[in-house]
């Protein structure tokens, strides 16, 4: 909406949360966000707060929460974009007074609440979800983009580091689903966005991308997963059945696939060939539900990791799972956003991380 050498008013509202309750405003120096799937938790802070005359006895320390949001000035009206809900972590303060904080999305706080007994995952994997949840974030919303499914019997050990969180990903994974807290600080329940659909936002060369770069490991890429329970009663497979996709395993596997169990699966001539993983898993009750698992674990390996660096519209609404058209080059790639680093003051370089 801005015309060139426009530059948007920008203001970053923080507010914090004491543990024991209350909100207070807090003004802020600067302000930067970077969210990332490959996080446990989703979004990190980092965010300045300069000396507090007023308040010299306000306390900033870790263990406290933070809300940020952005407001952009659009005629005579602000329109705002949240930036997430955080527990402080880090809080240094130099000898002028000012706060260096760091904040991290409640996944944080539920990985850090380990299970102290064993638990069961049963019945309703949606119930468990948030009960599980809640026991370490007891104001947690949980909003679910799925249908329940029932869960088999499943013993959730306790005792080791990060045991809460492991049962909350095993339970999900299990589903075919991912758990995250949005920029609301919502929980959320949902499937991880496939390359396809209507994009959300455009990178267009010369106009909101600088530079475009692209790279792929073999180390991170399959296109067959099948994913079974222990006992091996059910089983699910997942192909790369995308014609022109790099990955794509060929018409004859993909027709092939649905005897794959019995029968296994050889790769075609001219392909990309096959790079399959098996993976069993714990509450897995169903065909229906492993094949759910498979579909998921394979959204994020049948891909190009790709790479944007200094993308010059600013897009504070910028967020993982966000679908991408990426005009940089002849012909256009669709891309679902990974990571993202993102100065909330209204800087206008962002650095993006995709899968195409």
């Amino acid at each position: 909406m801005l015309s060139a050498g426009q530059v948007p008013r920008v203001r970053v509202e923080a507010t914090l949360l004491p543990v024991g309750g209350g909100a207070i405003p807090l003004p802020v120096s600067s302000a930067r966000r970077r969210s990332s799937a490959g996080y446990v938790h989703r979004h990190e802070l980092t965010l300045v707060v300069p000396d507090l005359p007023d308040r010299p006895r306000l306390d900033l320390g870790a263990g406290h929460m933070v809300m940020v949001s952005t407001s952009i000035r659009a005629g005579r009206e602000w329109v705002n974009a949240p930036q997430g809900v955080y527990r402080i972590t880090d809080a240094p303060r130099d000898s002028a007074g000012t706060w260096s904080l760091t904040g991290k999305s409640e996944e944080y706080v539920a990985q850090r609440a380990d299970l102290l007994c064993d638990v069961k995952a049963e019945g309703s994997a949606l119930e468990f979800l948030a009960t599980t949840i809640q026991g370490a974030c007891p104001d947690a919303r949980l909003l679910a983009d799925v249908s329940d499914v029932p869960l088999a019997a499943t013993k959730c050990e306790s005792g080791q580091s990060g045991s809460r969180w492991s049962a909350i990903e095993s339970v999900a994974a299990a589903c075919g689903w991912s758990v995250w807290c949005d920029l609301r600080g919502v929980w959320r329940v949902g499937q991880r966005r496939r390359v396809e659909g209507s994009p959300d936002w455009s990178v267009r060369k010369g106009a909101s991308a600088v530079s475009w770069g692209s790279a792929r490991s073999d180390a991170e890429t399959y296109n067959v997963v099948v994913v079974r329970d222990r006992d091996r009663r059910f089983w699910g497979i997942a192909v790369d059945d995308r014609p022109g996709s790099p990955t794509y395993v060929g018409a004859d596997v993909v027709q092939w696939s649905r005897s794959a169990r019995t029968r296994g699966l050889n790769a075609m001539p001219r392909t990309y060939g096959l790079y399959a993983h098996v993976v069993e898993m714990d509450g897995i009750g169903s065909d229906a539900q492993a094949e759910a698992a498979a579909q998921d674990a394979l959204a994020g390996s049948a891909s190009v990791r790709r790479s944007l660096e200094a993308f010059s519209s600013w897009q504070p609404w910028a967020d993982v799972d966000d679908l991408l058209l990426i005009d940089t080059e002849a012909p256009a790639v669709l891309a679902v956003l990974d990571g993202v680093d993102v100065d909330l003051t209204g800087d206008s370089s962002m650095r993006l991380e995709v899968r195409s």
